[in-house]
């Protein structure tokens, strides 16, 4: 595996990914490049939005995230439709988002690309944070 530089905090809206990527930018002393929304979002948002992909496109892409950790968070689906209506965002539809998201995580993961998974329903920002630096520094000592 390449020595990891760069995390990409991907997953649907209103599951956390802009306060996870303030503790880990904030963890690492800003040593890392992270940012929400990525190669994984791209590829999903391609399906979901039937905008064709070249296959030469797809593998350039995934070639050219190999020192990319991709974090996907997730939540239960009472709390996420809660955090939907408190923040008056627009209907999703989750199912076509979830199953793009599966699919493209799949390839993603054969192409060589390390992605975790959490649920923030479960599991604190910060815990989740501490997870991924942990992930990273064993990552990179290899």
């Amino acid at each position: 595996m390449n020595v990891i530089n760069r995390v990409e905090i991907e997953g649907l809206d209103r599951t956390g990914k802009d306060t996870l990527a303030g503790y880990i930018d904030y963890m690492s002393n800003r040593t890392m490049v992270v940012k929400t929304r990525g190669v994984l979002s791209n590829l999903a948002f391609g399906t979901v939005f039937d905008r064709h992909i070249p296959e030469k496109r797809v593998q350039q892409m995934i070639e050219g995230n190999k020192d990319t950790l991709i974090v996907f968070l997730t939540a239960n689906l009472d709390d996420w439709k809660i955090r939907m209506e408190m923040s008056h965002h627009p209907e999703v539809n989750d199912i076509g988002h979830t199953v793009a998201f599966t699919y493209w995580k799949q390839q993603l993961r054969q192409g060589g690309i390390k992605i975790l998974e959490y649920n923030t329903t479960d599991e604190t920002p910060y815990r989740i944070a501490e997870k991924v630096m942990t992930i990273i520094e064993e990552e990179n000592k290899l």
